[in-house]
C-alpha cells in the first residue's frame, strides 16, 4: 500500500513538472486574404529577427531568418512559432500577383495571441496588361471594404457602450475625431450625440 502511495505521490510530482515547463516558442496564428475580396490567400509567411534585408525583390528576405511557412490555400490561415526569447519580430508576406507586405511591429510577449494586422490583407499588384480602369476597380474595391469594415465595428461599438466611445472621442485630436465620424457617417454621429459640422 505505501508503495503504491509513494508511486503515486512521484507520478503527480512528475506531472506537475512537465505542466510547468515553460514554452520554448510562442505560437502566433493569422490569416492571409485578397484585400479587394477578403478571400483566403495561399502565401508565404516569413518572420525574421531583423529588420535589415538580406536580399531584395518582389519578396524581399531579412536577416536571421525566424520560420518562413505558407498559408492554407483555401482559407488562408498559418501560424507563427517563435522563440520565447524573442521579444519582436518582423514579418513579411509575399504572394506572386500581390503587392508584399512587411510588418516591423510584431510583439512576442504571449502565445497564442494573433499576428497583426488581423487580417493580413495583400492588394492585387498591377500589371503590364491590366488597364488604369481595372486597377482602379481593384483598388476601389480593396478600400470600400476597409471603409465597411472600420464604419461598421464604430457602430457596433457606439451601439454597445455610447458613453464610453463618446468619451474616448471626446479625447481625440480633432482632426482624427472629424475623420473617425466622416468615416462612421450619420448614425454614427447621432448615436454619439455629436453635431454635423454646417458647411462653410
Amino acid at each position: 500500500m505505501v508503495g503504491w502511495a509513494a508511486y503515486l505521490v512521484c507520478a503527480l510530482a512528475a506531472s506537475a513538472g512537465l505542466t510547468g515547463t515553460p514554452p520554448a516558442f510562442y505560437g502566433h496564428p493569422g490569416t492571409v486574404v485578397d484585400a479587394a475580396n477578403g478571400k483566403g490567400l495561399e502565401a508565404e509567411a516569413s518572420a525574421y529577427a531583423s529588420e535589415a534585408t538580406d536580399a531584395e525583390g518582389p519578396c524581399p528576405k531579412h536577416n536571421d531568418e525566424l520560420q518562413s511557412t505558407r498559408s492554407n490555400q483555401k482559407t488562408g490561415d498559418f501560424k507563427f512559432d517563435i522563440r520565447v526569447d524573442r521579444l519582436s519580430y518582423v514579418a513579411v508576406y509575399c504572394k506572386a500577383g500581390y503587392y508584399y507586405r512587411t510588418e516591423t511591429a510584431n510583439r512576442n510577449i504571449q502565445d497564442r495571441t494573433r499576428v497583426a494586422p488581423d487580417p493580413i490583407e495583400l492588394l492585387p499588384s498591377r500589371t503590364s496588361k491590366a488597364s488604369d480602369e481595372q486597377s482602379l476597380r481593384v483598388v476601389a474595391a480593396a478600400v470600400e471594404r476597409q471603409i465597411a469594415r472600420f464604419r461598421s465595428n464604430l457602430k457596433y461599438f457606439a451601439r454597445s457602450d455610447a458613453m464610453t466611445v463618446r468619451a474616448v472621442m471626446q479625447k481625440l485630436p480633432d482632426d482624427q475625431r472629424e475623420a473617425v465620424l466622416v468615416l462612421g457617417g450619420d448614425e454614427l454621429r447621432r448615436t454619439l450625440e455629436f453635431q454635423t459640422p454646417r458647411p462653410k
